[in-house]
Formats: structure tokens, C-alpha cells, sequence
């Protein structure tokens, strides 16, 4: 539910300022709620100079489904947009199912975005549920002193960003990594005396969720080398996949990819994502209960 505040603010001589506040509250409701979608953005989906593989499953934008120059889609069930579907005359989109947007009427229905409660004091919050909560400098010492380092733990925490860098390697057993801020993997290729590309292996358990949660940015950049993920990676604002074109990076999702929005870019290597709702309903049964609140925009006149 969007929300629009208007607040007064007395700045002394008969001078008033007005802040405005836009907000949208969420509620998770216990399961995926995206329905058949691998690939989900509350707002745009912008796919530019990339192939991408949506298998087992449809693709829903809540704004603009746009395939910009130079790309090779392809979908196995439904293309979705709530309001438009462009594609750049360089491109080619192939839809086994439905094209559905305001411009290849009707319009996709809109689909609230998945809530995920990060640190509440609810103890349903990742932060209260997590095995281990590690600070942003603890876990990046962690990978320092691991470079093919095992997380065995159901839930961690990591109270700020977390970075992939300098071939580092991180399997998840069967779990959640959660970044409370950013999470990032190849956007530098050197760290101290390592240098090389980056990755990442998650594993999945029936019913257990699994992934990757980040309470702000994912970002996927070039000096990485396998993205193996059976989870969901989720951002609470952008995920950015970027350059992937080495001709040997290995992307390959299963479950699903939930962002507010999302952003290919420069993927020559095929960026593979495939829908699997048991995946998808482990990962999201965690926020079954908690409210989010986002501030999307706020300004101020005077």
C-alpha cells in the first residue's frame, strides 16, 4: 500500500517548510506470492546486450518490461508487464506463452513484491532467526583468512555489505546469507595478494530456505566466474547483473530472481534462471508475519 505523508514544519518568522514522504508498506503473506515468475522486479525489468533464459516459468515486471539493442531472450511461459513491453528491433524475444502488457493488451496483473523482515524485534526477523550475526568487518576477515570458504549454518547474518573479491569462493551447505546493506561479487579482481574471478555455490534442502537476501543491492559484475545458486536471490532495492562476457562465467540459478528492480546488462554469457516454486516458498515462509516499510521518496518545500 503506498502512503503519502505531508508534514509542517515551523521554521520560526512565519516561515513553514512541507516535507513530503512517500512510503509503501508491505506484509508478507507465507508464501513466494509471485506465482509461476523466476524472474520478478516490483518495477522495471531492463535487459540490454544479454542473453537470458527464463525456464520453467514467466517473467513479471510491475512497471516496464524493456529489451533493449543486442539481446537474446527467452521465456518459457509468460512475458508480464503491468505496463509496457518495448523491445529494441536488434533483439530477439522469445515468448513460448502470453505477452502480457498495457501495449499487448491486457496487462498483467499487479503482484505485490515479497516482504522479507531483515531486523525487527519481531523474532521472526532474519536478524533474530540467524545462527550467527557477523559485522560487514568480521565476515570480509572471515573470507580473508578462507578463500574457499563453507558456510554450514541455516541463517548469517552480516550486519553490512558483503563483498566477493580476488577469487574468492563461498558454498552455502543449505542456507540463507543475508547482507543487510549490499551484496557484491566481482567487481574487483584483486583483494591483498589474490587475484581472479569470484563465485558462488548455494545449495537446497526441501523446505529450508536458501539464497541470498540483501537489504539494499545485489550487484554481479565481470571478475566473477559461477553464480550455482539453488535459492532465491532477493534485493530489496536494485539488482544489477553486469558484464558478464568472458565466454566461461557460469550463471545458473534455480528458484528465483526478486528485486524491486532488475538490470541486465553486457551478458553475453548466458544468464540462466529457473523458476521453482518449492525454492521460492522455503525462502520467503521466513517473513511470514512482519511488516516492511519503504521509503521510496521524500522532498521538502519551503
Amino acid at each position: 500500500r503506498r502512503i503519502v505523508d505531508l508534514v509542517n514544519i515551523d521554521l520560526g518568522d512565519g516561515k513553514i517548510a512541507q516535507r513530503k514522504v512517500r512510503t509503501y508498506i508491505y506484509k508478507a503473506i507465507g508464501s513466494s506470492g509471485i506465482g509461476d515468475n523466476g524472474g520478478y522486479a516490483d518495477g522495471n525489468i531492463d535487459i540490454s546486450n544479454s542473453n537470458v533464459n527464463f525456464f520453467n516459468g514467466s517473467a513479471h515486471s510491475n512497471n516496464n518490461f524493456i529489451v533493449n539493442s543486442n539481446s537474446l531472450i527467452n521465456i518459457d511461459t509468460d512475458l508480464e508487464a503491468v505496463n509496457n513491453y518495448n523491445k529494441h528491433w536488434t533483439s530477439t524475444v522469445n515468448v513460448a506463452g502470453t505477452i502480457y502488457a498495457s501495449n499487448y493488451p491486457p496487462a498483467a496483473t499487479e503482484i505485490q513484491m515479497p516482504a522479507v523482515d531483515f531486523n525487527s524485534t519481531s523474532t521472526d526477523s532474519l536478524y533474530n532467526r540467524a545462527d550467527i550475526v557477523m559485522s560487514e568487518s568480521d565476515f570480509s576477515n572471515l573470507m580473508n583468512a578462507n578463500q574457499n570458504l563453507t558456510i554450514n549454518d541455516d541463517i548469517v547474518y552480516v550486519t553490512g555489505d558483503v563483498e566477493l573479491k580476488g577469487a574468492q569462493s563461498i558454498t552455502i551447505s543449505n542456507g540463507l546469507l543475508v547482507a543487510e546493506r549490499d551484496f557484491v561479487v566481482g567487481f574487483k579482481s584483486n583483494w591483498g595478494s589474490r587475484s581472479g574471478p569470484s563465485s558462488l555455490h548455494i545449495n537446497h534442502a526441501t523446505g529450508t530456505p536458501s539464497g541470498v537476501f540483501a537489504g539494499r543491492h545485489v550487484n554481479i559484475y565481470e571478475h566473477t566466474d559461477t553464480i550455482k545458486v539453488k535459492g532465491v536471490i532477493y534485493a530489496n532495492d536494485l539488482m544489477n547483473v553486469k558484464n558478464l562476457n568472458s565466454g566461461s562465467v557460469d550463471f545458473d540459478v534455480v528458484g528465483g530472481l526478486v528485486a524491486r528492480k532488475l538490470s541486465i546488462t553486457g551478458c553475453t554469457d548466458d544468464v540462466n534462471i529457473t523458476h521453482n516454486t518449492e525454492i521460492l516458498e522455503s525462502a520467503f515462509q521466513s517473513a511470514s508475519s512482519s511488516p516492511t516499510i519503504i521509503v521510496e521518496h521524500w522532498e521538502e518545500e519551503y
